[in-house]
């Protein structure tokens, strides 16, 4: 029984029991707490920066993918171009059975043009808009509108609603008549 009473006498003189302060204790906690709100803080802030660099990263990766895009269908405008003319050549030589299958295949790639943004401009009897026209040439109809497009030289395309080509085209342009100073038609 003498480990008890070892024990015994340690805790008499007080040197294997731990001094319990109340204020300390509370200090150690509101300490243990201020740290584990900082800790939830920091860990807060990081998941925000994560969040948004993965945004910042899918929001990058989808411009290149535009960019990578742009190129390779702008490759690919004068083969539309080309078939264009195959197939108006060989309808004015009335060979029908190749004029068909040409068609297929513009419609074909036409289709995959389409599902990565490509869109034809439509000009022919629209209003001239600059932004989506560049004029090639003019003419004075007065039976005519004016600044209307009555001839498309070359077709134009938008990709993703961003102008890739725009249409050549024919408008017709009245020309007023100048009055003079008099008010009289010059």
């Amino acid at each position: 029984m003498e480990p008890h009473k070892e024990m015994g006498d340690n805790k008499a003189k007080g040197e294997n029991t731990p001094s319990l302060n109340v204020n300390e204790l509370s200090n150690k906690l509101k300490e243990a707490q201020q740290k584990t709100e900082e800790f939830k803080d920091l860990a807060q802030r990081i998941q925000a920066e994560f969040e948004n660099f993965a945004k910042r990263t899918n929001k990058e990766k989808m411009e290149f993918k535009k960019i990578a895009s742009l190129e390779v269908i702008n490759d690919f405008l004068p083969v539309l171009d080309s078939f264009d003319g195959a197939i108006e050549a060989m309808k004015k030589k009335g060979d029908t059975e190749h004029v068909n299958g040409l068609v297929l295949l513009q419609k074909q790639l036409w289709s995959v043009l389409q599902k990565h943004g490509l869109q034809k401009i439509e000009a022919l009897g629209k209003k001239f808009d600059h932004n989506l026209h560049d004029v090639f040439l003019s003419e004075s109809d007065e039976k005519k509108e004016d600044n209307i497009v009555t001839q498309e030289i070359q077709k134009g395309y938008l990709l993703n609603s961003l102008v890739l080509r725009p249409s050549k085209v024919k408008i017709n342009k009245l020309h007023e008549k100048m009055k003079t100073i008099d008010g009289l038609e010059g």
